[in-house]
């Protein structure tokens, strides 16, 4: 016979019970009274057969004035005489079950008091200087007046702005989540937008000022030899990481650099950068998440995604928050947009009105997952996954429609790029094995089935893809042998750039375990026109290779103390801008 699930009880202080010594311990009772008025005190008593407690709870009568000090006397619980509103208890439990009638999500069920159901709920929560608030109805009319507010639809419900709107949408201080607003104030968008091709990338862009020694001062610049200190490259600015102790003054400087390549100038930034995760560049724009590790659920950590303008530099700004499903490759920039996964389900962020909708796609059940996705320029790319059949899905941004591609039988990881809306360049896995591959599926019937068009020799490190970074101009990965390849989006041409992206390791085993060698890829940093990498992954081998130039491979001097005296000198000779 199965065995019979038998639910907790849920106290205010997080526990959730599943005894009697348990509830004693965290006894609370306006949550004992919740969950007496809603049946789940009596069932839980019986179905731990507490026969003596469930008789006693079911003979109370809660109309009686010594109601609530039976009820704890029931438990042997100390009654404290504070009173808790029953009627109150039991409006909330009305309120519960309207939820119910239009979501069972627990997001929303979480935040039952935070939800207006009408016009004059709405302005209750307002008077309590809710900072977010839930909608479910029709239409509600909120305020332009009351900043800093986030309004999120339940059932995608319409609303109106009331009072005086200011002419630029970045000044409402007001952000919409599956809403849809009458009335916002109309942004116009630049025609041309520089943009990334995915979060995994480092968006580059030629300048004369980024030379081969400049960044070799830069790797130098953080007290070793290093490039993983350099955060990003936008369209006009570099942002590194740098540092510098003065032993006579005792003291220094441990901060980020923006360089600019036009001017060639440099400025220590006051700006707090850390925990910046996935980084995306959009423009001078640069993207990252914020994981957080004490909000999770069955789907993952909750993060939240920032933006820090380079060029306007205002302190970095929270836009919203989201949940991934198994890895942080969830959201995607392309100009005005922010596509992301959330809850197992696709959203699009709009900057411009600051507005958060669903995505029109199929609902998944317990065994389907939305995994990955990426932004273009006509829409959003996102894979479905049911099992043992892997979906493409296209979002246009136009006709706001979502509709299934093709399917195959490799499992779409990290998308890359997609070259003219035709060609799609992603990572794969196949029987346990990552890959990395292209499909044109630009005559591929909406919906058939189809193989990978195009394979690629990239290196494996432990039996998964490694080393391929995506730019918006080629593609470039370390190829089996050890070597770095560039992809040519327009052509699809494949040339080798540069050798010795390789590393041999050892594994010693252990007791009952042979030991055995093997290789993996080396990592790799572009900056500019260049490519850094460790040759054989020797850590006094650093080296550097020109796109415009492969095969010819120039090693990395590492500074020597009176040199790295001078750098420091310069480095605290640089200005500092203060954020707005």
């Amino acid at each position: 016979m199965a065995k019979k699930i038998r639910f907790p009880l849920e106290m205010a202080d997080g526990a959730e019970v599943r005894n009697l010594d348990d509830l004693k311990e965290h006894f609370d009772l306006g949550s004992v009274l919740e969950c007496y008025k809603n049946g789940k005190l009596l069932t839980w008593l019986q179905d731990r057969y507490l026969e003596e407690e469930a008789a006693a709870v079911s003979t109370l009568d809660e109309t009686m004035p010594d109601f609530q000090k039976k009820l704890c006397e029931v438990f042997g619980v100390e009654y404290t005489g504070d009173t808790v509103d029953i009627e109150e208890i039991a409006r909330r439990q009305e309120r519960l079950e309207r939820l119910r009638t239009f979501t069972d999500e627990a997001v929303f069920i979480e935040h039952i008091d935070q939800v207006a159901f009408d016009q004059e709920e709405l302005a209750d929560l307002l008077d309590e200087d809710e900072q977010e608030i839930y909608l479910c109805g029709d239409k509600f009319t909120v305020p332009a007046s009351r900043k800093d507010v986030t309004y999120i639809g339940i059932n995608s419900p319409n609303v109106h702005i009331s009072g005086k709107i200011p002419e630029k949408n970045e000044e409402l201080e007001i952000s919409f989540r599956n809403i849809e607003v009458d009335n916002l104030p109309v942004v116009h968008i630049p025609e041309t937008v520089v943009s990334t091709t995915h979060v995994t990338c480092k968006e580059y862009y030629s300048s004369e000022k980024i030379t081969g020694e400049l960044v070799d001062e830069i790797l130098n610049s953080d007290g070793c030899i290093s490039y993983s200190g350099i955060i990003c490259e936008t369209t006009d600015y570099l942002l590194y990481h740098a540092s510098y102790y003065d032993f006579v003054k005792d003291q220094g400087k441990n901060g980020y650099v923006r360089f600019n390549k036009g001017t060639g100038e440099k400025h220590w930034l006051n700006v707090d950068l850390s925990r910046s995760n996935e980084i995306c560049v959009d423009g001078n724009k640069m993207y990252f998440y914020r994981e957080d590790h004490y909000r999770r659920n069955e789907y993952g950590y909750l993060g939240d995604i920032w933006v820090f303008d380079l060029e306007l530099l205002r302190t970095p700004q929270k836009l919203f928050s989201m949940q991934c499903n198994r890895n942080n490759d969830q959201y995607s920039v392309f100009g005005d947009y922010i596509a992301f996964i959330n809850d197992n389900t696709p959203y699009l962020y709009k900057a411009s009105n600051k507005q958060i909708k669903r995505i029109p796609a199929p609902t998944p059940d317990r065994t389907q997952h939305y995994n990955y996705i990426y932004a273009s320029q006509a829409g959003v790319y996102f894979t479905f996954e049911d099992y043992p059949t892997y979906s493409l899905y296209f979002y246009g941004y136009s006709d706001a429609k979502a509709n299934i591609l093709f399917e195959t039988d490799e499992e779409i990881c990290r998308m890359f790029h997609v070259e003219n809306e035709q060609v799609i360049y992603f990572e794969y896995s196949r029987n346990c094995e990552s890959g990395f591959g292209s499909i044109d599926f630009s005559s591929i019937p909406k919906g058939a089935h189809t193989d990978i068009t195009t394979t690629y020799d990239v290196m494996l490190r432990n039996g998964s893809g490694e080393e391929i970074r995506s730019y918006y101009d080629c593609l470039l990965y370390v190829a089996n042998g050890g070597i770095i390849k560039k992809v040519d989006y327009r052509t699809g041409e494949v040339t080798e750039v540069a050798p010795d992206a390789i590393e041999h390791n050892y594994d010693s085993g252990g007791l009952f375990r042979k030991g055995y060698s093997f290789y993996t890829p080396v990592s790799f940093k572009r900056i500019g026109d260049w490519i850094y990498y460790r040759m054989n992954g020797d850590i006094n081998k650093y080296c550097r290779v020109s796109l415009s130039a492969p095969g010819e491979i120039e090693m990395i001097r590492e500074y020597s103390d009176e040199e790295r005296i001078e750098l420091y000198k310069s480095l605290k000779d640089i200005p500092e801008i203060q954020l707005q």
